[in-house]
């Protein structure tokens, strides 16, 4: 509905998300896509473009998991981000 909104086709259909294994080859082909719309990943110390480029990310690939509606695909989704969560703790 955004006529300035930019969007990537992911291709899923080949893939079984049901299986692990499946689900991991989804989220990573989102998360590529994602990096496409949201650019290179900023230096670490520019601190802004840092925060607005994890925001882009945290936005396009949880609207892209939360479209496919795989059981799978977000919870490993959830459990990556918890991991990240932690990790900046």
């Amino acid at each position: 509905s955004d006529p300035d909104a930019i969007s990537v086709k992911v291709a899923i259909g080949d893939l079984n998300l049901g299986d692990g294994a499946g689900a991991a080859v989804a989220l990573r082909r989102i998360h590529n896509a994602a990096g496409s719309i949201c650019g290179e990943r900023p230096y670490a110390l520019d601190l802004d473009r840092t925060a607005a480029y994890r925001q882009c990310m945290a936005a396009t690939v949880g609207q892209a998991v939360a479209s496919i509606a795989s059981p799978n695909v977000t919870a490993l989704y959830e459990g990556q981000r918890a991991m990240v969560l932690t990790a900046n703790r």
